[in-house]
């Protein structure tokens, strides 16, 4: 038992340092960090490129990417971005760290290049001296890691106890406007507190390096890990941060012992034990959590009183943000069914892609663009549709047209689950909930074996419906035209429904629109059974353009990507849900044609980018679009209206 418990610590170790760094960081300036893995990553990156690639001495090198640079890089952030994000919604907040999450590794691959070496060495070096502790064998990369994990904790503890910033960090929190009065300034406590969480991020991603390969995934895959032990602290305390993240690690690591080394089980259970544990924190601290509605009771609230001005100011916006869309509709349209016409077949498959991609899209203008959830788990709900219609379809025979739509239902049963368990939490607990069920689904559900079948899925064969066959390229992308076509107009309707509008007051004001009658948890599960479903659907499509159901292609991190591109055109809309899908799929071709292989992963940094100005503009670019062109058609229209001027020198003609 001691070899699991000490291997456990050495993980957990991990998990304390990055969930240390992710506490303070929040406590300061009450943001969530996603983009904390990426941030290991890079720091990690760059520690490679000095040691391993300009062989410059280990040590040196950990120095300046740790001490200099990671903390340099937590204040440029800071300054960038999160400094601007202080009065912004939770929504905007998370979505630009996710777009950090998505751009940071784009970025460092571009500068770095791609070298995804199975041979990353530590702070030890090559060879590193072995050591025996209590019949367990540690390498000298592994004792570092404990060491400098304990070193993190008696300087934290230290630091917030007997030092002016600790305390400062601490008064911030309590009351940010009682600490402005006596001259804090609350700005400057959270950039130090950006450039502490950092550096604990770089120093995570250093000592991290000799125990992964140097892949992105497997960074942000682990630590990702650590936000089980975030939920233990309740975002606030960081010692049950940093105990909590060793705990993680050590039952981890003691589930091995129970479960055989030959199990199939094995390969799920062991990786989705912070997952799991994720969930189970969620659920404890959920119950203790008090309601919008309760908060709103406390208030006092009049609700005759904000009753109009909720509903009438949502209907107003709703009915000129779709009148100005309708002309981008019907060109969007004609221009989908001239698309055949004029492309040549490898240009019409992308369109196709781009198609199938966008119905999965539309699952995010529900949820997030409507009713103001932010869900990472999309891309699994997808995944299980794609699962779903390769068993029922190809397995059990069953005509395609049902099999899709229970594919579909499949999706939001497991939709509702997870927002029954989520929504009363707050927004923040429900994207860390669908985050932690992605990853349980991508590590114990993709790979059973009568789904990823030897990693090469199931097949799935486009329907045939009567004398019609669309399993023809043209056919085939009329039928996914035809399938976003019904679910847009699904979305669209709800949209101008007196559910969309409870939707958009909830999104606007939870505890005005509480105050109303309208049960924003009620709402928030319909939304969700909703995405989900058509995310099912969606994912089933991509399944038939793949020619078939493999689970790895709806990985959750793939998912966040699909998420910064939407948020990057806009949560809100559906053009900018089709604009997204075909973006997605035709733009990294285009890349890929006219630059050379540096430059394949500038889509993605692009992507990531954009998720990051949503804090500037939170409708996304189509919206911003929409508003330049009524703001120039209201220019015209004044042009044509204004009297024409009278020439110097003429003088009018009096009126009859």
């Amino acid at each position: 038992m001691s070899a699991y418990i000490i291997s456990g610590l050495v993980l957990g170790s991990i998990y304390a340092i990055a969930a240390t760094g992710l506490v303070l960081t929040y406590k300061s300036s009450r943001v969530f960090n996603f983009g904390h893995g990426a941030i290991a990553f890079l720091i990690a990156r760059m520690y490679y490129q000095f040691a391993q690639v300009w062989h410059w001495n280990s040590w040196l090198s950990a120095i300046l990417t740790i001490f200099v640079f990671a903390p340099a890089f937590g204040v440029f952030l800071w300054g960038f971005l999160f400094r601007h994000l202080t009065n912004s919604s939770q929504i905007v907040r998370l979505v630009a760290t996710i777009g950090l999450f998505v751009a940071i590794p784009a970025i460092a691959e571009l500068i770095f290049g791609y070298d995804p070496t199975l041979n990353t060495l530590g702070l030890a070096g090559a060879n590193p001296p072995v050591y025996h502790v209590f019949g367990v064998t540690l390498n000298l990369d592994q004792v570092f890691v404990l060491g400098f994990a304990g070193v993190v904790a008696l300087a934290l503890g230290a630091m917030m106890r007997f030092t002016t910033f600790g305390l400062l960090i601490r008064a911030v929190v309590d009351s940010p406007t009682v600490s402005r009065l006596v001259g804090t300034d609350p700005q400057r406590v959270s950039m130090g507190a950006w450039a502490l969480g950092a550096t604990l991020a770089g120093l995570a991603g250093v000592l991290l390096t000799p125990l992964v390969t140097l892949d992105v995934d497997s960074f942000n895959v682990l630590l990702v890990a650590s936000f089980a032990a975030v939920v233990l602290a309740r975002m606030e305390n960081l010692p049950l941060a940093f105990v909590g993240g060793l705990v993680v690690g050590v039952i981890q690591q003691i589930v091995t012992k129970f479960v055989p080394a030959d199990s199939v089980a094995l390969k799920g259970i062991v990786p989705s034990m912070p997952f799991i544990l994720l969930v189970i924190f969620l659920f404890f601290w959920g119950s203790a959590r008090e309601t919008v509605g309760s908060r709103a009771a406390a208030m006092g609230v009049n609700p005759d009183a904000e009753k109009e001005d909720i509903t009438t100011t949502t209907v107003r916006r709703q009915r000129s943000f779709l009148r100005s869309l309708t002309p981008i509709a019907v060109w969007g349209v004609i221009l989908a069914v001239a698309v055949p016409l004029y492309m040549n077949s490898f240009w019409l498959g992308l369109f196709s892609e781009g198609l199938a991609t966008a119905t999965i899209f539309l699952s995010f203008t529900v949820i997030s663009g409507q009713a103001g959830v932010i869900s990472l788990g999309q891309s699994a709900l997808a995944g299980v549709g794609a699962i779903a219609v390769g068993q029922f379809a190809t397995a059990f025979g069953w005509p395609m047209l049902p099999s899709v739509i229970l594919a579909g239902g499949c999706a939001a049963v497991l939709g509702v689950l997870v927002a029954v368990i989520s929504v009363r939490l707050g927004d923040l607990y429900v994207a860390l909930t669908t985050l932690g069920m992605g990853l349980l689904l991508e590590n114990m559900v993709y790979t059973i074996g009568r789904f990823d079948n030897f990693s090469i899925g199931v097949s799935v064969t486009p329907p045939k419906l009567g004398p019609i066959d669309f399993s023809g390229k043209n056919t085939f992308y009329f039928l996914l035209l035809g399938v976003f076509c019904v679910l847009a107009l699904v979305v669209w309707n709800l949209k101008r429904s007196s559910t969309g509008l409870e939707l958009a007051a909830m999104r606007s004001d939870p505890v005005r629109a509480t105050t109303l009658g309208i049960r924003p948890w009620r709402l928030k599960i319909f939304a969700f059974g909703l995405a989900a479903f058509i995310a099912g659907v969606g994912g089933c499509m991509l399944a038939m353009y793949q020619f078939r159901a493999l689970p790895e292609n709806f990985a959750t991190t793939i998912g966040l990507v699909w998420f910064a591109v939407v948020a990057t055109l806009g949560l809100r809309s559906i053009a900018a849900a089709l604009v997204a899908g075909l973006t997605f799929a035709v733009f990294p071709q285009i890349i890929s044609d006219h630059l050379s292989q540096t430059f394949q992963t500038l889509p993605t940094a692009l992507f990531g980018l954009g998720a990051i100005a949503v804090a500037r503009h939170p409708d996304g670019v189509v919206a911003m679009h929409v508003q330049q062109y009524k703001w120039v058609k209201r220019k015209l229209s004044g042009l044509r209206h204004r009297a024409p001027s009278v020439p110097d020198g003429v003088t009018e003609a009096p009126a009859a």
